[in-house]
């Protein structure tokens, strides 16, 4: 009589990690089904190309399928009793709480004229379906034992790097901005917002920040006109160039960015197992996507240093973002395939 129970949980326990798994698996292609769709939408072409009632449309069709996708597989989970993923249907729950309060907001605020609040609304959108997804499409993948498919995150993560770099140089050319005259330090500061223009990158920044560099840059064209007529104010150039300095300091939040802060913690971790038997010169040209994450650690990566000084340095980034060592997760990723590389 004793042996019965104990033959049952013995062919019990591997069916049940056996459901679980079947389970995450088809959690697994519901959630890449619409990562795959989020991932081939860039708000900005769409709204150019097709128009914002089209780019309105799709982006509540993404919410709306990503909310039911997320709701779904939360009560797949809870009916199977399925312990082993509670995690994912806690990750599912916190996404779906996010995205239905951008749907409540998309129904109150947003209209088909609103062109510069619609397209910034749809990048938000689609970057919080993205994000929830990702958290879960990150946890099945851990389950079942598969590589995470890195082009879900790439674009996200290739505009943050690019935005990060320009507005890494804007805080370097800001530095050299301020000089006696108020006049030439704004003829100055519309330079460097000026090269933030130019560059290949700037359609990728966000909507809100493209608003706010391009008025500031108007601005202070604005007051420069008025300054070679003599009709300038003071103290309007003095709030002018105030404003620049602020826009220069928050352009530098990119770097809260939770793909970037992903990114940097699993590059940092690569570098510090590289350290252990490699050369500070062949590991620095491996951390450049940092460059623009701290200033110190920078002027390390730009200099000839020794191994103790670098591994410091990039310990205190990683305490200062509130990551952790986890060499484990280092050993695992080969040279050639840092992050960063979106191959």
């Amino acid at each position: 009589m004793n042996a019965i129970p104990l033959q049952l949980t013995v062919t019990d326990e591997p069916r049940a990690a056996r459901d679980s798994r079947t389970l995450c698996a088809e959690i697994k292609w519901s959630v890449d089904r619409i990562l795959e769709r989020v991932a081939a939408t860039d708000a900005d072409q769409l709204a150019a190309s097709e128009g914002v009632a089209v780019l309105l449309a799709d982006t509540r069709g993404i919410l709306t399928s990503a909310t039911a996708c997320l709701g779904e597989l939360t009560r797949r989970i809870e009916a199977a009793n399925a312990t082993t993923l509670a995690h994912i249907g806690d990750a599912a729950f916190i996404g779906r709480f996010a995205l239905n309060a951008l749907l409540r907001d998309f129904a109150s605020t947003l209209s088909d004229e609103q062109s510069a609040e619609a397209i910034r609304f749809a990048g938000k959108a689609h970057r919080e379906a993205s994000r929830s997804l990702r958290v879960v499409h990150r946890h099945c993948c851990e389950i079942l034992g598969c590589a995470v498919h890195r082009p879900y995150f790439a674009r996200e993560l290739d505009a943050a790097l690019e935005t990060r770099q320009a507005y890494a140089a804007l805080r370097r050319a800001a530095r050299r901005v301020e000089v006696p005259e108020l006049k030439d330090s704004l003829r100055h500061a519309m330079t460097t917002l000026a090269v933030v223009r130019a560059r290949p990158c700037f359609p990728k920044l966000r909507a809100y920040d493209r608003v706010v560099l391009e008025e500031l840059f108007q601005r202070i064209r604005g007051w420069l006109v008025s300054s070679s007529k003599g009709a300038h104010d003071e103290l309007d150039g003095s709030r002018l160039l105030q404003e620049y300095f602020n826009f220069v300091e928050f352009a530098l939040e990119v770097n809260k960015r939770p793909e970037l802060v992903e990114h940097d913690i699993e590059l940092i971790n690569l570098g510090l197992n590289q350290l252990e038997s490699h050369p500070v010169a062949s590991v620095q040209p491996l951390l450049a996507p940092l460059l623009g994450r701290d200033e110190a650690l920078d002027a390390l990566l730009n200099s000839t240093c020794d191994t103790q000084l670098l591994r410091d340095e990039l310990e205190r980034v990683l305490g200062y973002i509130g990551g952790e060592r986890h060499s484990e997760v280092a050993l695992r990723l080969p040279l050639q395939d840092e992050p960063g590389d979106r191959n």
